[in-house]
């Protein structure tokens, strides 16, 4: 498991640049992307994505939630932007006591929910599981 002052200390670099960990941009929570990931009908998501179960700890301070395990970390900041409040997600693997920003999402208005934000990083997770699985299938 990884120190809880490494956790600190990579979030603190993130913070200050997220740009350079990711890959690509951060992907911003609408009804186009709800829609585009089938989680706008419930009876359709249970069919194609089944939920699994994530065990985390969870730390919570003034700026973030963190949550981790031995394989993911995942930090959630709500924001004011704009006079909107606004949730950043970001999303990281953690391998061999090293993290690794996978990608990260926001959620503001309409969206920025409990209940909207946890349907997205499941099905986040979900998919950087399903990608791990198949990179380790062909190495």
């Amino acid at each position: 498991m990884i120190s809880l002052q490494k956790l600190e200390k990579f979030y603190q670099n993130i913070s200050i640049n997220l740009g350079n960990y990711l890959q690509e941009a951060v992907i911003k929570v609408d009804f186009a992307l709800l829609k585009s990931l089938h989680l706008i009908h419930p009876a359709k998501e249970k069919q194609k994505n089944p939920h699994i179960s994530f065990y985390f700890h969870i730390l919570e301070d003034h700026e973030k939630i963190t949550l981790f395990n031995q394989q993911f970390v995942i930090w959630i900041i709500p924001k004011m932007l704009l006079d909107t409040p606004t949730t950043l997600t970001i999303i990281s693997l953690v391998h061999k006591k090293e993290i690794k920003v996978e990608m990260a999402f926001s959620t503001s208005g309409f969206y920025n929910t409990p209940k909207c934000l946890l349907k997205v990083l499941n099905h986040y997770l979900l998919e950087v599981i399903e990608n791990e699985e198949a990179i380790s299938s062909i190495t």
